[in-house]
């Protein structure tokens, strides 16, 4: 805890955040405006980093040509200007990695880019109140996995603060942007994990793991079904982090993080499908 008190980019990145939400409840509890929550924890982030003196151009601008993507998938703008703007984000944004980091980090971070930050972005549509707590869980996770952690402290301090948010109603909030903060996360494992392979393969995993989270349900109190799926995304993000993570084979740590993700999705079809059955009339 001492380390976190004492480091300027996880302060900057608190207070920043604690700010912004401070504000969004404001707005909540004043005015018909919607905010946007990642883009509080994104916003509080970039401030930790630059804090830290690890903002980049190329960072801020493959961020915000995910944002773009992320603004225009909701504007229906289409999917190959999406899917450009995604490419183009992902690709800036490894490239504002340090010279000498290897090929391979870069390569994987790049390749886990391009799909997960749209496909978290559409299922955090679904998550509701609960989106900033999930972001927290995450960035938890990336914190916990890797060996160093520079570049992770001010996502974690921002998600932190941003996660307060979760009691809003979804009227007051919305989840537009979470897939960019999902990407911040997966670029800091490249940077923060390369001197152990395993760990970037188990942060990874942990950011990937949001895919599996459950919609919202309408009804309360809660099925629970919904506390099962929840409940296994948790430990999913804790066995990448702390299991599949821990190892020093990317090797392993892939296939460590594979029998995870399996064992996840196999209780979530099988709550899904008791789930069906007790819904089916007589």
């Amino acid at each position: 805890m001492g380390a976190l008190i004492r480091d300027d980019g996880f302060l900057v990145a608190l207070v920043v955040a604690a700010i912004g939400a401070a504000f969004a409840w404001w707005c909540a509890a004043h005015t018909g405006l919607t905010i946007p929550v990642p883009a509080v924890t994104v916003l509080a982030a970039l401030a930790g980093l630059r804090a830290d003196h690890h903002l980049s151009f190329s960072l801020v601008l493959g961020l915000a040509l995910l944002a773009l993507a992320a603004w225009s998938s909701r504007a229906g703008a289409g999917v190959v200007t999406g899917g450009i703007a995604v490419v183009a984000g992902s690709v800036i944004l490894v490239s504002a990695y340090p010279d000498g980091l290897a090929t391979w980090v870069v390569a994987v971070v790049l390749l886990a880019l391009v799909p997960l930050a749209p496909l978290v972005e559409l299922r955090a549509r679904r998550w509701g109140s609960p989106a900033p707590a999930v972001l927290f869980l995450a960035a938890f996770g990336v914190y916990a996995c890797v060996p160093d952690t520079e570049f992770v402290l001010p996502i974690l301090a921002a998600a932190l603060a941003t996660a307060f948010l979760a009691p809003l109603p979804e009227r007051a909030v919305t989840q537009l942007g979470t897939g960019v903060v999902a990407a911040l996360l997966v670029w800091t494992t490249g940077i923060e994990g390369f001197a152990r392979p395993g760990s970037v393969i188990g942060a990874i995993g942990c950011v990937a793991a949001l895919a599996l989270f459950p919609a919202l349900p309408e009804r309360r109190p809660l099925p629970r079904s919904f506390w099962v799926s929840a409940a296994a995304t948790v430990l999913l993000v804790l066995w990448c982090s702390r299991v599949a993570g821990f190892v020093d084979s990317g090797w392993l740590a892939a296939f460590l993080t594979a029998v995870g993700f399996a064992v996840a999705l196999v209780v979530a079809i099988a709550v899904s499908g008791t789930t069906r059955l007790r819904r089916r009339p007589s």
